[in-house]
């Protein structure tokens, strides 16, 4: 009864436990509230008098052995909030959960057998009473107020070819090839092409921006930056090495960095994200880079890795090697909102991302990756404690 009375949601508890009478159910993340975005009512979904909501991050889990699958190590995970009626602060209708907010991390078998939905119908999770965490901070609600994606359409400058075309000279690809980075891997993977000296960028938008970035300035690398399968915007850089006084980067002025990941639409299919500085890291990192166009995360960049990773993933931070301290203030903001945390990847042989070997890159991205939470582990294996691990040289400088 004590046990009951300690879990976030005791009706949802007490179903599950009837269901397995052998009392195996075990409490997971204790105590740690679920949250949730973009309640239904507000794209027209509602019925009843009960608005639906998408749950972001699941908090307290009840874990058990499937049904389906012939479970015995308790793979079965149900969020405290599957099935759940809510009455939550500041609204003055409850808002209602999927009773699917289960997953089994054995076989994932719950995907598409009939006979396990069979089951959950028959606990009848709708039928449990109302939860009133009217409370300050019971259940927090993430703010969507750029969503997901950026879906503000963009273009490319006039003209842009492509990498391999007869009409971008050859000094840009051996560039490129000096780099360490294949044409058209860059060209089929990411749709990089090259904009050449005068390439105009026609956009309503006229801003003073617009009319500095109207006409380009030399010959450029174009890399597209695509959220949500849009071009919502693009960055060039020079097509040679810079000197003293060159403007290295230019971007679309149509483009709202903070709102955007770039490659997120790749990485989103990925176990884990690396976040790294520049667009060039990302094509040294591969499919799992994401960069934010600096150094720094802005609150909406946050929330697109808490719902792409929050349930079953993770981030690596591999900052430029002068940005060790950075790289830890973020994964410590990330720790918290991700399934399997945050971990730094740091570095102190001066060498950025895009500069590393392949063989390099891989050893420090592994050995960072054992810092991140295992999905079925009831406590994470690192905490925030561990992410101090190897910043002893940065404080001594200090």
């Amino acid at each position: 009864m004590s046990e009951l009375a300690q879990v976030l949601n005791p009706g949802l508890f007490s179903r599950l436990c009837a269901a397995d009478p052998s009392g195996s159910i075990e409490i997971v993340s204790e105590g740690t509230p679920g949250t949730y975005y973009q309640a239904a009512a507000q794209l027209g979904y509602s019925r009843r008098g009960v608005d639906y909501a998408t749950a972001e991050h699941w908090g307290e889990c009840y874990r058990m052995n499937c049904p389906e699958c012939g479970d015995t190590g308790k793979h079965l995970f149900f969020s405290h909030l599957a099935g759940a009626t809510v009455q939550v602060k500041g609204r003055a209708r409850p808002i209602r959960f999927s009773a699917s907010l289960c997953c089994c991390h054995r076989r994932a078998c719950h995907r598409e057998s009939i006979r396990f939905r069979n089951w959950l119908q028959s606990l009848e999770l709708w039928k449990q009473p109302v939860l009133d965490l009217t409370a300050p901070k019971a259940l927090l609600q993430s703010s969507t107020k750029y969503g997901i994606c950026a879906y503000k359409e963009d273009k490319l400058p006039e003209p842009t070819y492509s990498l391999l075309s007869d009409q971008t000279p050859q000094a840009v690809r051996d560039y490129l090839f000096s780099r360490r980075f294949l044409p058209e891997e860059l060209q089929d993977r990411y749709g990089v092409g090259y904009a050449p000296p005068g390439a105009v960028y026609e956009n309503h938008n006229k801003t003073e921006a617009y009319e500095r970035h109207r006409k380009l300035l030399d010959g450029r690398i174009i890399a597209p930056v695509v959220s949500g399968g849009v071009l919502v915007g693009w960055q060039g850089r020079l097509a040679r090495p810079t000197v003293k006084g060159d403007l290295k980067y230019m971007t679309s002025p149509n483009l709202a960095k903070s709102r955007v990941l770039y490659n997120l639409d790749q990485a989103l299919f990925q176990p884990y994200a690396v976040v790294v500085e520049g667009f060039f890291d990302v094509w040294r990192v591969g499919e799992k880079g994401v960069c934010p166009f600096g150094h720094d995360l802005s609150a909406a960049q946050l929330l697109q890795l808490q719902t792409v990773y929050g349930q079953s993933g993770g981030c690596l931070i591999m900052l430029d090697s002068d940005s060790n301290a950075i790289a830890y203030k973020l994964a410590c903001k990330l720790y918290p909102l991700l399934a399997r945390g945050a971990a730094p990847v740091y570095t102190y042989d001066n060498k950025d991302p895009d500069e590393r070997s392949a063989e390099n890159l891989n050893a420090l991205l592994a050995e960072a990756e054992a810092k991140l939470k295992p999905l079925t582990a009831a406590k994470p294996v690192a905490d925030l404690a561990a992410l101090l691990q190897g910043l002893e040289a940065l404080e001594e400088s200090e």
